[in-house]
């Protein structure tokens, strides 16, 4: 069953009190996990690359459009860019997969077309661990 991109959700704890407001109005994110592999081979092993098993750097990335439904959850989003905080906590709702982790703002910038709605496009960097993958 393919998983429908209705049903995929982000929300930020703008007050870091353990509450969640939605970002809403998302019309397009992606989600990538990376993985930095750590390479071990040398001059005595063979030509081809060797890497250790289960080691590594992992990270996430989110890039996310939407047209913001409440200006305090803009704000928020705005204020984590311009002051480039560290670490609040986001989720995100993968059709009923719940990933949590502490994400910074890597990317910002809004649109704004003449009499027509604000768009933002950001994008969210992992910072620390990432529950639920």
């Amino acid at each position: 069953m393919a998983l429908n991109g209705h049903n995929v959700g982000i929300a930020v704890d703008g007050d870091n009190n353990g509450t969640f407001s939605d970002l809403g109005g998302i019309t397009e994110n992606s989600f990538t996990l990376n993985n930095s592999p750590i390479e071990v081979q040398s001059k005595s092993t063979s030509e081809w690359r060797k890497i250790l098993a289960e080691e590594g750097l992992q990270s996430v990335d989110i890039n996310v459009t939407c047209i913001f439904s409440d200006n305090n959850v803009l704000g928020v989003m705005r204020s984590y860019a311009r002051n480039k905080v560290l670490g609040p906590d986001f989720q995100i709702d993968r059709d009923g997969a719940l990933l949590q982790g502490k994400f910074y703002v890597q990317n910002y910038a809004e649109t704004s077309p003449d009499n027509d709605k604000v768009t933002a496009t950001f994008t969210l960097v992992s910072h620390g661990t990432v529950t639920g993958i």
